[in-house]
């Protein structure tokens, strides 16, 4: 006689595992426990099911960022700082940086300092291929006099004739910052 029990949810046959349930059962019965089971919902163009939240639901009847908080099991709350950004604080490399919840999305999204300062004097956006280097090598030092443009867009092994108008495009994009 073996003292292997069955899972003692209904319609089931596999070994007890924990508590007379069987793995999948246990482990499912364990998320109904710790968090609220919300009912799938697909509809869209409905706002979130937490009340103060103006955005679209997207998943199960919340805003992406409610979705996130339900699924790390804590109490739904209003999102803050949506859309305005937070304090600058440091990175762990040394840069220093700033976050905000995008207010569409619901995803986190950085900013670093050194790249704000530049398009604040450039007033404009950082195009594509251009990055902002550090003079002096201190990734916290953000002053305008420390930093500097660089392009990295070259193209690597090309043909003289080829090169022509990549560099008529950035005699163009550029030319107004030679003196």
């Amino acid at each position: 006689m073996s003292n292997v029990s069955n899972c003692r949810q209904d319609g089931c046959d596999r070994e007890a595992f924990a508590k007379g349930l069987c793995n999948r059962h246990y482990k499912s019965d364990r998320v109904v426990r710790n968090r609220p089971v919300q009912p799938r919902q697909r509809n869209k163009g409905l706002s979130c099911a937490f009340e103060p939240c103006p955005r679209e639901a997207k998943t199960r009847g919340m805003c992406l960022g409610h979705y996130a908080q339900w699924r790390q099991g804590v109490p739904l709350r209003e999102l803050k700082g949506q859309g305005a950004w937070g304090k600058w604080t440091s990175d762990g490399k040394g840069y220093v940086r700033r976050w905000r919840v995008d207010p569409e999305t619901g995803q986190r999204q950085h900013q670093f300092q050194h790249r704000y300062v530049m398009e604040q004097h450039l007033c404009r956006p950082l195009l594509e291929g251009e990055e902002v280097h550090h003079i002096n090598g201190v990734r916290d030092d953000n002053r305008l006099e420390n930093l500097e443009l660089w392009v990295v867009s070259q193209p690597k092994g090309q043909r003289p004739q080829d090169l022509v108008p990549w560099a008529l495009s950035i005699i163009e994009r550029y030319g107004s910052l030679v003196g």
